[in-house]
């Protein structure tokens, strides 16, 4: 698939995991040009019966390719970050929490049960400062944990969904 054709379709997964009056005022701010290219897109999506919440998941694991690791965190639901952070030990979770920016770490703190917040703040106040190379696998380690609960969370894994929307971005 031609790089423009891939960046179409992962343009129209991010506006269908958009809340549908919010995915028609994005669409009414486009040209007729795009939305014609969109359209028939999103079309598809709605015939696969992809709920918002898998879209979302999907929409996260698209960048996966091309983009950032920031961008791949910034694009998970903080409720799947914060999911992923309670399978993890406090320690490991506060390392985790020290590749995501403080805004963010603050959001995902306060979505935690009190006790495991509390045990992960005691620990990122122990944690040592790590290398490039440490960030970069806690933060794909985070990124996996965090999409598995996004799966996990919309139903995927009973349903093969996700299995049929990644081959739709293929």
């Amino acid at each position: 698939m031609a790089a423009d054709a891939a960046q179409l379709r992962e343009a129209a997964l991010a506006l269908h995991a958009l809340v549908p009056s919010v995915r028609q005022q994005v669409l009414a701010t486009l040209d007729a040009d795009q939305r014609a290219r969109l359209e028939p897109l999103l079309e598809e999506l709605n015939a696969l019966g992809l709920p918002t919440s898998l879209a979302r998941a999907a929409a996260a694991d698209a960048p996966a390719r091309s983009g950032s690791l920031d961008d791949r965190l910034a694009a998970l639901p903080a409720d799947a970050l914060a999911a992923a952070l309670l399978t993890q030990g406090a320690a490991t979770a506060a390392a985790a929490l020290g590749v995501i920016d403080a805004t963010r770490q603050a959001e995902l703190l306060a979505l935690l049960p009190e006790e495991r917040r509390s045990a992960i703040e005691r620990a990122q106040s122990q944690s040592p400062r790590l290398g490039p190379l440490a960030r970069q696998a806690l933060a794909e380690a985070l990124l996996t944990a965090a999409r598995r609960q996004c799966e996990a969370g919309a139903g995927a894994r009973r349903t093969g969904l996700l299995s049929k929307v990644r081959a739709w971005m293929r």
